[in-house]
């Protein structure tokens, strides 16, 4: 089971750095930060660029919530190994276009992004992208927050009900990454 944990974490960081070092290294390395965005500069050259471009990674708050929920309910049999010898729960990768990321990051009081584990009714290991503030929280926790967080046989669960009106402006959420396998 440790093995398993181990790999899942480093799976999980392995994701994190793949992210953070396409958008650190995608755009013009310049010694100061630069106002404007690489991301129109980018030509839609081959066929996969022009496929990933046209992918609109934008999911619904309640999208977002049902994901990462469903993610926390059964994080614990996903490690214990419950789900058997499906591989392909984990990805080797998701790919977002840049253009959804450019527009993540600059919404008027993102300063970072977050990346959350969620589970689709496939059973596969999805990534859900949110904007995080100067105080460290995102549009998932703030609704969690309001809504009420329930204590369920151990695990944190968020009462059903519909979201209330974000106290942020961060409110883009994506996911839809292009998954492989």
């Amino acid at each position: 089971m440790k093995k398993e944990f181990a790999s899942f974490r480093s799976f999980a960081y392995g994701i994190a750095a793949l992210l953070c070092s396409t958008i650190l290294f995608s755009c013009k390395q310049t010694p100061e930060v630069v106002p404007s965005s690489c991301v129109d500069n980018k030509p839609d050259s081959t066929a996969f660029s022009q496929e990933l471009n046209k992918v609109n990674h934008v999911i619904s708050l309640e999208r977002a919530l049902q994901l990462t929920d469903n993610y926390a309910r059964n994080k614990d049999s996903i490690l214990s190994g419950a789900y058997g010898s499906n591989r392909d729960i984990l990805p080797d990768y998701e790919t977002f276009n840049l253009k959804s990321i450019d527009s993540l990051v600059c919404q008027e009081e993102t300063i970072g992004f977050r990346m959350y584990l969620g589970l689709d009714e496939n059973k596969k290991i999805r990534l859900v992208l949110a904007g995080v503030d100067a105080n460290g929280e995102d549009i998932l926790q703030q609704t969690r927050r309001s809504k009420g967080m329930l204590k369920q046989n151990g695990l944190t669960t968020v009462a059903a009900a519909p979201p209330p009106a974000p106290e942020t402006k961060n409110t883009l959420l994506l996911e839809d990454g292009q998954r492989h396998p």
